[in-house]
């Protein structure tokens, strides 16, 4: 006979048995339940939102600043101990050798289904520059790393984590920092 792709529901087969005459004449049904094992799943994709810093870009210019990333996920950056933003066009530098940073803090909240699966942060420095740079996903410390005087450094992790709270941070600070972009990219529902 025919074989037709079955769907999840329950289907009525008529067969004849070929093990007893009994059943062959009498064309016994079956009823035959398929599940889909999927069924209900959700399909996740992969997305990788960028949010970058710099005079035609988001601007740093406040203790507080609130801004979107290239996925429209909100970011809240949170600058203590200076009162020194200066734009330019491919960074911005919070804080100076006179007037450093204590710490920079850059937070979002992507989708609650969100899988972080990497994040990279992007920040430079002058001579004499310092600080730790810390990435996080709701708790769980997934990367951390080092500026280090000129030369611009990327703190990256590739570490699989479910959470929606994005956190990179950077503390203990001298002197003035470039903030040139953070990417992330996780899984979501479409």
């Amino acid at each position: 006979g025919e074989i037709t792709p079955l769907k999840a529901g329950t289907t009525t087969i008529t067969a004849i048995a070929a093990a007893s005459a009994e059943y062959r004449e009498a064309k016994a049904s079956f009823v035959l339940t398929v599940t889909d094992s999927a069924a209900g799943a959700v399909t996740k994709v992969d997305k990788k939102a960028t949010i970058t810093f710099g005079t035609n870009n988001v601007k740093i210019n406040a203790a507080s600043v609130t801004a979107n990333d290239d996925c429209s996920n909100s970011w809240t950056i949170t600058t203590v101990g200076t009162t020194s933003f200066t734009a330019q066009p491919t960074y911005y530098q919070v804080g100076s050798g006179s007037k450093p940073a204590t710490s920079i803090t850059f937070t979002t909240t992507l989708p609650s289904d969100a899988e972080v699966g990497s994040i990279e942060a992007k920040f430079g420095g002058f001579s004499g520059t310092a600080g730790s740079v810390s990435l996080k996903v709701g708790d769980t410390s997934v990367g951390s790393g080092s500026l280090n005087g000129t030369t611009d450094v990327t703190v990256s992790s590739n570490t699989t984590v479910a959470g929606n709270v994005v956190t990179v941070s950077i503390t203990g600070i001298s002197k003035g920092v470039k903030c040139y972009n953070i990417k992330v990219g996780y899984k979501t529902a479409e």
